[in-house]
């Protein structure tokens, strides 16, 4: 006859005396210390080892062993990654600032700090889009793109396929 007794406990309990002291040897800072817990407790919580109300229970002693090394893995993955994005620093210089994905791709791959510049400098206190040009392809089927021309008399480049439009400088007009 085998012995089913569970192991019981809290999720807290297991962090305090388990978990917290390694995170924090990882380099967490008190910080990200939330963000990392949960994520730890989130994965006992998709592998059955801890319900959504913080208790935990363990079939035996292996079982236990192998939640604390799941839960290891994930607090190192983490904090890794937490620790790459708090290194992470953009100085954008005077009249330029960096585009979207050369901060996601800093933030993706780079622990180092990293200088970021523009393609192009950035009017301050002004929007001024990109006009298009006369020739150039559709942004979502790269299909040829037509001239047409707009109510309020502005020439315009119009994808038939997949209904955009474009607007053209002010400068170009459309023959009727």
């Amino acid at each position: 006859m085998i012995n089913m007794a569970k192991i019981t406990g809290s999720f807290d309990n297991l962090w305090t005396s388990e978990l917290e002291a390694k995170a924090k040897s990882l380099g967490v800072i008190d910080g990200d210390l939330s963000h990392i817990r949960a994520s730890v407790k989130n994965a006992l919580i998709s592998a059955d080892w801890v319900e959504k109300d913080g208790t935990l229970s363990f079939s035996s002693e292996n079982d236990r062993t192998n939640a604390l090394k799941a839960a290891v893995d994930v607090l190192t993955v983490n904090s890794q990654r937490a620790a790459a994005e708090r290194k992470v620093v953009v100085r954008p210089t005077a009249g330029t600032s960096p585009t979207k994905s050369q901060v996601l791709l800093a933030s993706a791959t780079s622990a180092s700090p990293t200088a970021f510049s523009s393609v192009s400098p950035v009017r301050t206190g002004a929007f001024a889009p990109e006009m298009a040009k006369p020739g150039d392809k559709c942004p979502r089927c790269n299909s040829t793109m037509e001239p047409v021309g707009l109510v309020n008399e502005r020439a315009a480049l119009y994808c038939s396929r997949d209904r955009v439009v474009e607007p053209l400088s002010a400068a170009s007009s459309v023959r009727t």
